[in-house]
């Protein structure tokens, strides 16, 4: 989650209508359109989080809608082997670029890093593995995400082995620092520049190979500083940042389990089940404002889970109007932009302004680069980064069928919804 990438509060403000066509963007400033392009349920009708009583976003919209200005643009050849994948940014403005691919033997994910305004290539990382899958686990921060000395990942390297994978630490330019010799199974930024960890001991000649998981908090140059043993073992895990409590669930075909635990380990609750019988993959957790958590299938969003409280309520209701989205927090926790999940055939040229109230402020069209002669232009997945950075990558392919032409680029915004 993210203090942008959807979770808590971070850092971030506007005019809107006429500027903002002016300026090449588009802003629906009636009852807000879905991600997919139908009507909201509950758009304009009082209560329900939509706009104001006569259809139009209300006041509280007025600072939150952005004004495009020029994109930066970058373009990658990937030929047949390799993809854009996501994109994300440090809260000082550094992006990382992904792309998914063979290379050099192995699979997996790469990140170029880059100066905000792309003018500086500022270094490489790689042996990521690629957890986000159309349908998947749409979140980049369970397996990659910044830290107070640069980024932590979740990397298979065969060189390093055993673990299979295991968390890594860079400094800003790509130079590894540190790695957590367990089996990492997923992680969460835990909002003071640091990762909560949840791993597995990992013996290859033992059977079985994974022993008991551990709840551990990860520094920001990759100590461990401290780890809590658990009696269970949980698959998905988010960090209630203002106070650093931890959830940590476990998703189910039948009834999911979950249960918060204190910033130094200690049980606030004892394993509770959830009533959103969901496949392991398809599971994400994301911190809302008000210190929520919420639970999505990747398509639906099924559950909330308030702070260190056994059990949980439904999904709030402007969000659970808002099915195959993700989160984005912006503009320093006052509002969200509601984005197109990562899947085929919905429309990845727009997303949704909403309070952090879940009020709608309408939706936006996101500018199309210049076209290309000779090529046909793709859009795809939408990402914001961690200072408000907006990102759009396209896939490009060139006409001629005798070219393997095959190019990705992404376009980005920097600190648009800062």
């Amino acid at each position: 989650m993210t203090f942008l990438q959807g979770a808590a509060p971070f850092g971030r403000t506007v005019m809107l209508a006429v500027a903002l066509v002016a300026c090449g963007g588009v802003l629906d400033v009636t009852d807000a359109g879905a991600p997919d392009g139908g009507a909201v349920p509950g758009a304009g009708v009082p209560g329900s989080g939509a706009g104001s009583p006569d259809g139009g976003p209300s006041s509280a919209c007025a600072d939150l809608m952005p004004v495009f200005g020029p994109a930066v643009t970058q373009d990658f050849a990937t030929g047949t082997h390799a993809d854009c994948s996501v994109a994300t940014s440090s809260p000082g403005g550094q992006v990382a670029l992904g792309v998914s691919g063979a290379f050099g033997g192995s699979s997996g994910t790469r990140f170029d890093l880059f100066a905000a305004d792309g003018s500086a290539r500022r270094g490489s990382i790689g042996g990521l593995i690629p957890q986000v899958v159309p349908g998947s686990q749409p979140e980049i921060d369970p397996w990659f995400h910044w830290t107070g000395a640069g980024y932590q990942g979740i990397v298979h390297d065969l060189d390093a082995t055993p673990p299979p994978s295991l968390l890594r630490t860079w400094d800003a330019s790509g130079t590894p620092l540190r790695d957590v010799r367990e089996y990492a199974v997923t992680s969460a930024p835990d909002g003071a520049g640091g990762t909560v960890l949840l791993a597995r001991s990992f013996d290859p000649d033992a059977t079985p190979q994974l022993g008991p998981t551990a709840l551990d908090w990860i520094d920001a140059v990759g100590h461990i500083a401290r780890s809590v043993a658990l009696d269970d073992d949980p698959t998905l895990v988010e960090v209630a940042w203002a106070t650093g409590d931890v959830l940590v669930l476990i998703p189910g075909a039948s009834v999911s389990r979950a249960r918060w635990f204190d910033r130094v380990g200690a049980p606030l609750t004892p394993w509770f089940g959830v009533a959103a019988p969901i496949p392991g993959n398809s599971a994400a957790l994301r911190l809302l404002v008000d210190g929520r958590v919420v639970l999505g299938d990747g398509r639906t969003w099924l559950a909330a889970f308030r702070d260190g409280v056994t059990g949980a309520d439904p999904a709030p209701g402007w969000l659970a109007s808002r099915p195959n989205t993700r989160l984005a927090t912006i503009r320093q926790g006052r509002a969200y932009a509601v984005l197109p999940l990562d899947q085929p055939g919905l429309d990845q040229t727009r997303f949704e302004i909403v309070t952090a109230e879940g009020e709608s402020c309408g939706s936006l069209a996101i500018p199309p680069p210049p076209p290309t002669t000779g090529a046909t232009r793709t859009p795809r997945r939408v990402d914001v980064g961690h200072d408000g950075t907006l990102f759009q990558q396209e896939q490009v392919i060139e006409d001629d069928p005798n070219s393997f032409g095959i190019h990705c680029m992404f376009q980005w915004w920097p600190g648009l919804l800062k």
